[in-house]
């Protein structure tokens, strides 16, 4: 994988990097997130649908984790995958990952080491690590 970028931010500036992230990833739609846990995932896969769809649409991203597959549909269907629970290549296929990441609809995948093998489209890493109560470092990736 190749850096294209890193950075700190605050909250206050998360819909300008998402803004930022969404023009580096020019025509990619597959979006991979490693961080700890409560480390703004799906704040940030918020913001990325936010400035895709605006308000209406972002107000309903919610964590995963349970659910492991939330689909959001607007002008286009976004796919939030939370791959923290899942233990094996098995339960990657049932949960029949490949039509989530054809590269034609927006996926959003937390914790994707288990899923990277089966991504077969370009995608954008993202890391992001928390510094204190109000900062994040934010690596970008691409494939």
């Amino acid at each position: 994988m190749q850096l294209l970028w890193q950075s700190t931010y605050t909250l206050e500036q998360i819909h300008r990097v998402a803004a930022f992230i969404l023009e580096l990833a020019a025509e990619k739609k597959v979006f991979l997130l490693e961080a700890p846990l409560g480390g703004g995932k799906t704040t940030l896969i918020r913001s990325l649908i936010e400035e895709l769809e605006g308000e209406e649409l972002s107000k309903h991203v919610s964590s995963p984790t349970f659910t492991i597959v939330q689909v959001y549909t607007g002008k286009e269907n976004y796919y939030h995958i939370d791959a923290y629970r899942l233990q094996s290549s098995e339960e990657i296929l049932y949960l029949g990952i490949d039509e989530y990441l054809d590269g034609e609809s927006f996926c959003f995948i937390e914790w994707p080491h288990l899923v990277l093998p089966f991504i077969k489209v370009p995608y954008i890493f993202i890391e992001l690590e928390h510094l204190d109560w109000q900062q994040r470092l934010i690596k970008i990736f691409k494939s």
